[in-house]
């Protein structure tokens, strides 16, 4: 208890004289009982001047005697005392480290200022949420999971388009109100079943119907487990009782976007195969489109595969070269293979009409092209179709559908990939061919050579010119006429390669 008074004295201001400091420090020097017990410092001195404190002075007025100043000096006073002090508190000190009790009851002290502490944070964290925040937060999570799920879905969904081992590619036929589909139908289960190195597996068919004919619906039902069917239900703009000829073109153009939709999203193909329902198949159509898969996979500057040659008539065609593939800047459509990618690409500015249009649009092909074949794969019976008959009994009555199979799955097609082949089309077409003026060429006023010839335009109208004299599809559809590339149309005219080009400076298409 000595040492706590030492302690309690440092803070203390004392009002007194050093006689009195000194009576205080020699009997507790000199006589160690003269010090009161620690409990009597609650009474009150009777006499003396105290501190705001208090205690120091309590405790001097009622156990020490005066004494005189002279004793000691006031340095040597407060020397010794600070000494005295420090001492006692080191004792005080050692005790309280080597106390068993001191540390159990700090360690309880600890852990129930932890335990008061979790419990108030517990209380504050926990506090419920009103029922209005509660369901809008669920409301939140729930569709923040189903976005999640969509997502997972979409990624799972659509692999990589990579070339399919063995390929797969699975046939879409566009049918709409002709019961006459049945021919072509038959036409893809017959050559389907007969593909050089490949099983009719890789080849499944669906039909897409997208008019209200029960006939033809009867006609597609009777192919049962043989075909795939889905429906189009198209909800016209106009006057529901009115079927007009540009209802036909809308409907046809919603419908392509339903049926690729559905085929290479829905089914998570990577390429197809489309068809209309009026198109006569050629026996080695499947191993046409079989062989380029791997080019369009392969080159980024094809979009399409076509098995249609708009020039496809026999005295325009080489019909020993069966073998042929060229490279168009001219969608020719009328059975095509394309890629999900492109599908994807295509896809957000799809138009209300007139599809076929849309591919041919610059902005669309950005200097893309598609192969087709110098002896059609597809030939159309469709006379009365959207187009009415247009071009049908002069141009497409009398295309050329190729009756042999040839092998295209063992055969050599690199030459069709780029950059090689443009380079190679140019020296055939300006280095290796003979210019001729049209008009030689339309009196056989020609060399006498087995070289391949060439005749000249310079603008588009002198292309229509020539193009109707030697009996091809004059128009063109965004600056490209049908079957050109790098604006040369070639044909086989009079048992002799024909290149109708622009001159070896030419700047590209002009669209009007």
């Amino acid at each position: 208890m000595d040492g706590i008074v030492s302690v309690l004295v440092c803070p203390v201001h004392i009002q007194t004289n050093h006689s009195f400091l000194h009576s205080f420090y020699y009997n507790k020097i000199e006589n160690r009982s003269a010090v009161t017990p620690f409990r009597r410092l609650a009474a009150m001195p009777p006499e003396g001047t105290i501190s705001a404190h208090g205690i120091f002075e309590r405790e001097v007025h009622q156990s020490a005697p005066r004494t005189s100043p002279e004793m000691i000096s006031t340095t040597t006073f407060f020397w010794n005392l600070l000494h005295f002090s420090l001492r006692r508190t080191g004792r005080l000190s050692r005790w309280i480290l080597q106390s068993r009790l001191v540390h159990l009851i700090g360690v309880v002290s600890l852990c129930s200022v932890a335990f008061l502490l979790w419990k108030t944070l517990l209380r504050q964290t926990s506090v419920p949420y009103p029922p209005s925040s509660l369901t809008q937060m669920q409301q939140l999570e729930r569709a923040i999971d189903e976005h999640n799920a969509w997502e997972q879905r979409l990624k799972q969904a659509l692999v990589p388009p990579v070339p399919p081992s063995g390929p797969i590619i699975p046939v879409l036929v566009i049918a709409c109100n002709r019961p006459s589909v049945k021919r072509t139908v038959d036409a893809l289960l017959k050559h389907r079943s007969n593909v050089l190195h490949l099983s009719p597996s890789h080849f499944p068919i669906t039909v897409s119907q997208g008019c209200e004919s029960q006939s033809t619906a009867d006609v597609l039902a009777a192919y049962g487990d043989a075909i795939s069917l889905i429906k189009f239900n198209y909800q016209s703009r106009g006057p529901p009782n009115k079927r007009t000829k540009l209802n036909s073109y809308q409907s046809m153009t919603q419908h392509y976007k339903f049926a690729l939709d559905y085929m290479l999203f829905q089914k998570n193909n990577s390429a197809l195969i489309v068809v209309e329902d009026d198109l006569d198949i050629a026996p080695d159509f499947f191993e046409y489109f079989a062989a380029t898969l791997p080019l369009l996979y392969k080159d980024p500057t094809l979009f399409c595969v076509s098995a249609w040659n708009d020039n496809g008539r026999p005295n325009l065609i080489n019909e020993r070269r069966k073998d042929v593939i060229y490279r168009t800047d001219f969608f020719p459509g009328l059975g095509w293979m394309l890629l999900r990618e492109f599908w994807l690409e295509i896809r957000a500015r799809w138009p209300d009409i007139y599809w076929d249009e849309y591919l041919r649009k610059a902005y669309i092909r950005r200097d893309r092209a598609c192969l087709r074949p110098e002896v059609g794969r597809t030939t159309t019976f469709g006379r009365d179709g959207t187009s009415l008959g247009q071009y049908f009994d002069k141009y497409l009555k009398t295309m050329r559908l190729n009756s042999e199979k040839f092998d295209f799955i063992n055969a050599d097609l690199t030459y069709l990939l780029e950059p090689e082949y443009t380079r190679r089309w140019k020296s055939m077409v300006y280095e290796k061919s003979v210019a001729v003026p049209l008009n030689d060429l339309l009196k056989d006023r020609l060399p006498d050579s087995d070289a391949s010839i060439r005749v000249i335009y310079t603008k588009p109208e002198e292309f229509s010119t020539i193009a109707r004299h030697l009996t091809l599809m004059p128009d063109l559809k965004s600056g490209v006429s049908r079957t050109a590339f790098r604006g040369v149309v070639p044909v086989f005219w009079k048992k002799r390669q024909l290149f109708i080009a622009p001159p070896t400076d030419w700047n590209g298409y002009v669209i009007s």
